[in-house]
């Protein structure tokens, strides 16, 4: 009998394995096709099939996925996960309506299923974290390759440069966070793809990905200097002086004259280019559209502010985004969105940060607490890898069973 069980018990979780690969495989298809979008209308032949083939794959994966009975989650956070995913359900039938028009839209990562993120929390989250952690190594030659392969656009098309980072920079700038659990070598190539991203988007005049990166970058290091450097203190002192003396040498650069390639970031550094945006946005929102939100389909009107950049969207006066996180939450959720979100995710960092016996969960607890700092410019809830970051760590950080794993647990299960 007990035989019959372990065999048992061994398919099941082969299989869960199975569809946690399918998951994160469907994505990266998806991901990938709506990067190549971003170069322009050549590459519809090869996207349409990539990214549709991606989405098909990743939601048969999370449906054989999602369990709400296996987890590990205090009856608190079980009840407000519930009350988030049925309020996103409610923000999706409000005003909701489909024509030809929106329902190419919805297939864009802003638009649709982001709602439906928040449900990989229910998925077997050591498995997740797992095979994240191994996508994140599979990033690292990509990044180079797709790097050569399409450099011009990489250093021409802004909009190609930010989906290029986020698809194949976020995950190598965790497992630079993780460093404690990785070999060296690993360190190393992680650590390398992290700085790519911060420069790369400086280059490029990117704020929203400079800070992003920046700040995975500095964290990231200051944990490899308390952490990996173990045997003096005055190794972990050097490691942190270098950070700063870095840190002060890119200020004094970019105080001096001549910048070069960095002069079109600096041109844009102190560049107001959203008070108009907000004004809109702030005009157009009624008291009942802060409370509750304008659904699915919502927009404002902001005439004559160029930056929309989804072409199914014909009148550019009604935007569907607006670049900043926290009010795109209430846009389309309204201020009670906002709350069950950041409820879900200062629990986490709590959890993570201040009841956990792992550095693991403490780092997944400060991931968390940089997206709350990126929705200031930034932070677009997406179906793309950034986003689902954020709610992996959530998952880390409330699920007590790897709250309460030793550091030796943590390395046997996700060390590389």
């Amino acid at each position: 009998m007990d035989k019959m069980t372990n065999t048992t018990t061994v398919y099941t979780e082969k299989k869960e394995e199975r569809y946690i690969i399918l998951f994160l495989t469907g994505l990266a298809l998806y991901c990938i096709g709506y990067l190549l979008r971003r170069i322009g209308e050549e590459t519809d032949i090869i996207r349409q099939p990539l990214q549709y083939l991606g989405f098909l794959i990743l939601i048969i994966a999370a449906y054989k996925s999602i369990s709400f009975r296996k987890n590990h989650y205090s009856t608190y956070i079980q009840y407000s996960m519930y009350a988030l995913l049925l309020w996103h359900i409610y923000t999706i039938l409000h005003n909701f309506s489909i024509t030809s028009e929106s329902l190419m839209t919805y297939f864009q990562p802003y638009f649709f299923f982001h709602l439906f993120v928040p449900l990989i929390v229910f998925f077997p989250t050591d498995k997740l974290v797992h095979y994240f952690i191994r996508w994140g190594l599979i990033c690292i030659p990509f990044f180079f390759i797709f790097g050569i392969l399409f450099i011009v656009p990489l250093f021409k098309n802004q909009s190609f440069t930010e989906q290029f980072v986020w698809v194949l920079g976020t995950t190598p700038a965790f497992l630079y966070l993780i460093s404690p659990y990785l070999r060296n070598k690993n360190i190393l190539y992680a650590g390398i793809i992290t700085a790519l991203s911060v420069l790369i988007p400086t280059i490029m005049a990117r704020r929203n990905l400079m800070l992003t990166y920046g700040n995975f970058f500095i964290l990231g290091t200051l944990i490899l200097s308390i952490s990996k450097l173990k045997h003096h203190i005055q190794e972990k002192m050097i490691g942190i002086l270098f950070l700063c003396i870095s840190c002060f040498a890119l200020y004094a650069f970019f105080s001096s004259g001549d910048l070069g390639i960095f002069q079109k970031i600096y041109d844009r550094i102190s560049v107001n280019n959203r008070e108009e945006l907000f004004i809109s946005f702030i005009e157009d929102m009624s008291q009942k559209d802060w409370i509750i939100g304008k659904g699915i389909d919502g927009t404002y009107y902001a005439p004559g502010i160029d930056g929309q950049e989804f072409d199914s969207v014909e009148d550019k006066d009604d935007r569907f985004l607006i670049e900043c996180g926290y009010l795109q939450v209430i846009l389309k959720g309204g201020v009670v969105n906002l709350i069950l979100l950041l409820n879900i995710f200062i629990s986490a960092i709590y959890l993570g940060l201040f009841k956990s016996k792992n550095k693991f969960c403490k780092i997944a607890g400060f991931v968390i607490l940089l997206w709350l700092i990126d929705m200031f410019p930034w932070g677009m809830p997406a179906l793309d890898f950034r986003y689902l970051l954020v709610w992996i760590c959530s998952a880390i950080c409330i699920n007590k069973n790897i709250r309460n794993f030793s550091e030796e647990q943590i390395t046997k299960y996700f060390a590389l």
